[in-house]
């Protein structure tokens, strides 16, 4: 149509006077024939170099669940298509809540993303519609070199899933204005439990009915997670090796209830009733709490006017061995088996170029903005590492920590009962069967196909 189009408009041009009929007609037909054929080649070699434009060029979709990781993100995009201007990329940015079940279905009805950020909380469900990561590209021999905890956190089967990106777990998290007004050292913390609770006890202040105001050691909400470290660090391992039960229920454990439940009852330096520990910290209504290091950036963009600082975890002994706390190696992102197959190449080579030392500035800003550790060891001694008030600290305390593998919510809910009975009075030992029982009945319907506890010396 359009070389149609072309020729009629360029029959009133045409040079026809003085001719008769027949050389008219002639003439015309010869020039018109001449510009059918230059406009059917133009139209060809168009077409093909529409065609080839489109051959060559790759749009690669991302789903992610946090809008600050998706704009840094971009500024890497940035860089990649300096060296591959053919790639395109395309994010889809879905709340927490909805983009796990909206992953599966899409997996489910063969509507994926070619990359989704991932979580290892989900390993279990989701391992069945993840592409390995091909050897070639990602040789586990350099990688397991590079990262801390790798075959631990990353391999499965021989494969991995996911890339490595940081590691997080907990620290105590201080006040600096009420310990100046108090005129207390943070350096005078305490770096065992029988210290430390009786340094808790003397930073909390109680008004006229004897309540409290200002709560020496804030836990409420997380005392459950804070079970789990003290238990580590007593060398007691957390889960059965095949998955189907938990191992709480002993001495150690029975210590660490017991604990817990003295800071409430006896040590009075918190209260059951008392603000959840982030209310309490961020109304500086705690001069010191427990919190896992994401907890600086909820501080920093909701309770910006309280001065803080983090110090590494106490322990029994005052030792980091055998472990001091848990700890989660943060993984990156996934490939979905159900993407295209000419994709997946793309998306594997993209990543490669992500991880690479040339990106090192990135990972350390994406590590910092995310209150992570970088997992490849070799950025623990950068600048802005070493200069970070929390990730110089989490370098610290991190290789004495423990990643147990998956870590699934099933769990997490008969620890929230263990502490929800310890507040409630109920007798420590019956509360730690209980919560035992809970976690036993709900493995015991699906197991943890994922405990690594034994890659720890304990």
């Amino acid at each position: 149509m359009a070389g149609t189009e072309g020729m009629d408009r360029n029959k009133d041009c045409l040079g026809t006077a003085g001719l008769d009929e027949t050389e008219r007609g002639l003439q015309m037909n010869a020039k018109l024939t001449k510009r059918i054929v230059t406009l059917l080649v133009f139209a060809l070699l168009l077409g093909t170099v529409i065609t080839a434009s489109a051959a060559a060029s790759v749009k690669l979709t991302i789903w992610d669940w946090h809008n600050p990781r998706v704009n840094m993100l971009r500024d890497a995009i940035e860089k990649y298509q300096e060296i591959r201007p053919d790639v395109e990329f395309e994010f889809l940015v879905t709340p927490w809540g909805e983009y796990w079940n909206r992953l599966l279905a899409g997996a489910a009805a063969g509507r994926v993303p070619d990359i989704a950020y991932f979580h290892n909380e989900h390993h279990g469900r989701f391992q069945p519609v993840l592409e390995p990561f091909p050897h070639d590209l990602f040789p586990l021999d350099e990688l397991r070199e590079q990262f801390f905890g790798f075959d631990a956190g990353f391999v499965h089967d021989g494969n991995i899933y996911y890339n490595p990106t940081g590691i997080m777990t907990s620290l105590i998290f201080y006040n600096k204005d009420i310990f100046a007004e108090a005129g207390v050292d943070p350096a005078d913390i305490p770096d065992n439990w029988a210290d430390f609770r009786e340094f808790a006890k003397d930073m909390t202040v109680y008004n006229d009915r004897g309540d409290i105001e200002v709560a020496g050691f804030a836990i409420n909400g997380y005392a459950n997670l804070l079970f789990v470290d003290m238990n580590y660090q007593l060398g007691n391992k957390l889960f059965l090796p095949d998955g189907t039960g938990v191992d709480w229920d002993n001495d150690a454990g029975l210590q660490v209830v017991q604990t817990i439940a003295d800071m409430y009852f006896v040590d009075q330096s918190n209260a059951p009733g008392f603000l959840d520990w982030t209310e309490a910290f961020g109304t500086g209504r705690a001069a010191m709490t427990y919190g896992w290091t994401w907890f600086r950036g909820m501080m920093d963009n909701s309770f910006p006017e309280i001065n803080y600082g983090v110090v590494p975890l106490p322990s029994w002994t005052g030792d980091r061995e055998p472990a001091i706390s848990r700890n989660n190696i943060e993984s990156g992102f996934a490939v979905m088996k159900g993407a295209p197959e000419d994709r997946k190449r793309e998306a594997f080579e993209f990543i490669k170029w992500y991880m690479s030392e040339e990106n090192d500035d990135l990972h350390v800003r994406m590590n910092t903005v995310m209150s992570t550790l970088p997992a490849d060891m070799s950025l623990w001694d950068h600048p802005e590492i070493l200069a970070d008030p929390v990730i110089s600290v989490l370098s610290t305390q991190a290789p004495y920590t423990i990643f147990p593998g998956e870590f699934p919510e099933r769990v997490v809910n008969a620890l929230v009962r263990l502490e929800e009975m310890i507040r409630n009075g109920m007798d420590p030992a019956q509360s730690l069967t209980t919560a035992q029982n809970d976690a036993n009945r709900a493995l015991r319907e699906q197991p943890i196909d994922w405990v690594v506890e034994d890659y720890w010396d304990f």
